[in-house]
């Protein structure tokens, strides 16, 4: 057995349908990371196979309608250090638009913006973090990159609760986050290992 074998089946035995859990909206935050065009739909890392994951995207935000909600998208300048790592990306206000298919719910959410992967530092995160952690229980992370901006900032809210030995669930919906393709980078494979990695530190993974 093949090592993304084996952590295929440790996903596909620990995935729960997320509406077996519990879940009280008032005590719930949904994070929706990087659902903007430059994502999805424009930019190096748009993709028909990123596309595909915008309807699990969508009835997530539908089925947690009247939860707490925030978008958490990245807005680079030209400059942006990330940008020795990864392309560049979302830099004009095309490819940092939010996705035609969410916009309804903006309206009644809060929108912050983010110039590294990982939205547990940006400023605007931040704020929002610190006025809601008091009286939220559960957070579920949809969006993308599976691998990099949803798994760190899933990790990092798990160990800020683990920190402080206060009960939290970090939820991840992995049919409504995807990662991209390229030649050194199987979207697939690097699929499976965030979810495993992810489940080993105690994050819950749902599908919707």
């Amino acid at each position: 057995m093949g090592l993304f074998s084996g952590m295929e089946r440790v996903v596909s035995e620990r995935t729960l349908n997320i509406r077996k859990l519990l879940l009280d909206p008032d005590r719930t935050a949904m994070i929706n990371v990087n659902t903007t065009d430059g994502f999805f739909k424009k930019g190096p890392f748009a993709s028909s196979h990123m596309m595909a994951s915008i309807k699990n995207i969508v009835r997530a935000n539908e089925y947690l309608l009247h939860c707490r909600r925030v978008f958490a998208v990245d807005y680079h300048s030209p400059k942006s250090l990330e940008f020795r790592t990864f392309p560049e990306h979302c830099t004009a206000d095309e490819q940092c638009q939010i996705i035609e298919e969410l916009e309804k719910f903006t309206s009644s959410s809060d929108v912050v913006v983010k110039n590294c992967a990982n939205a547990m530092f940006a400023n605007g995160f931040l704020r929002w973090f610190a006025e809601n952690v008091d009286t939220l229980d559960n957070f579920i992370l949809v969006g993308a990159h599976t691998d990099i901006d949803i798994m760190q900032l899933a990790l990092s809210l798990k160990s800020y609760f683990n920190e402080r030995d206060r009960a939290a669930k970090i939820i991840v919906v992995t049919n409504a986050c995807r990662t991209f393709s390229a030649e050194s980078h199987n979207a697939d494979d690097f699929q499976t290992f965030a979810a495993y990695n992810m489940l080993l530190n105690g994050i819950s993974c749902v599908s919707i």
